[in-house]
């Protein structure tokens, strides 16, 4: 199994959620792992005043004593440099959730950690550039609005030349607005909130 980053290792900042998902760190010449014991996976374990194994679950399921041993003695890492799981192990119990299993759960969830905060922001980035551009669209319409309002109230000789200038500003934004509807996000939040800058750089060019 591989995570969703597996076409690049870890960073630091991943790696930190690894950790603090109670996976721990180890490197050994060119080996960098992080590995998580079967008690943060989900084992239980009770034990004499001797050191032995007393009592065991496993994610909820009594298990022998020698099951937990095996449990222990597992080894579950994911490699840094390459972001696969990796396990061995000889416990094998047909009724209980295997190690398999218990590993993959864990790298979900740190992943769930790791890409839902990165959605978020880029949710939130898109908001952000949407906002933008109904704004530049508001600016554009109401310095058009204006400019409409004070050509229709000038006393000019003929009326024509009125409805001539009303018509080349409704036009003016018309253009400027589809313009700005096909602007490219990246550039949205650069243009400046001024209704002549915009229709001078959209309708006129």
């Amino acid at each position: 199994m591989t995570t969703k980053t597996n076409t690049n290792a870890l960073t630091d900042s991943q790696i930190a959620v690894y950790e603090a998902h109670g996976f721990h760190r180890w490197t050994m010449r060119d080996m960098d792992r992080l590995y998580i014991n079967a008690k943060d996976l989900g084992l239980e374990v009770e034990y004499y005043k001797t050191g032995n194994v007393k009592n065991a679950r496993w994610n909820g399921v009594h298990i022998s004593n020698a099951d937990a041993r095996r449990l222990l003695s597992s080894k579950v890492y994911v490699d840094v440099k390459t972001c696969k799981l990796s396990f061995t192990t000889s416990f094998d119990l047909s009724d209980a959730m295997s190690l398999e299993e218990a590993a993959k759960r864990a790298v979900a969830e740190v992943e769930a950690e790791l890409f839902a905060p990165a959605t978020e922001t880029a949710t939130s980035k898109r908001f952000e550039v949407e906002d933008r551009r109904e704004e530049l669209v508001k600016t554009v319409e109401d310095f058009i609005a204006e400019r409409i309002a004070l050509t229709e109230s000038m006393e000019l000789p003929e009326n024509a030349k009125r409805e001539r200038g009303v018509a080349m500003l409704e036009r003016a934004r018309e253009k400027t607005i589809d313009a700005i509807r096909n602007l490219p996000s990246e550039y949205v939040m650069y243009q400046k909130l001024d209704g002549n800058t915009l229709v001078q750089t959209y309708a006129f060019r």
